[in-house]
């Protein structure tokens, strides 16, 4: 990812936080913030976001597979 695409995906991440903070339990804007977090490799954010995620829809077969996804991109 290049410099300006990383200072756009920082940026959406950051107005995808701003949106959560007025509806936490959105479960559409905590999957994006989650594959945001996850473009810009920042595993510890994405989990938070799968986290809160989970609380919503527990039996969510994409929660799963994002999870999947983010354990192996922790192992990479």
């Amino acid at each position: 990812m290049n410099d300006a695409a990383k200072r756009n995906s920082h940026a959406r991440l950051e107005r995808l936080q701003a949106f959560l903070e007025d509806d936490p339990r959105n479960f559409s804007l905590l999957a994006d913030a989650f594959a945001c977090a996850m473009s810009l490799g920042e595993l510890q954010t994405a989990q938070q976001y799968l986290d809160r995620a989970h609380e919503l829809e527990p039996e969510s077969a994409f929660l799963r597979h994002s999870q999947a996804s983010l354990w192996i991109a922790a192992t990479a």
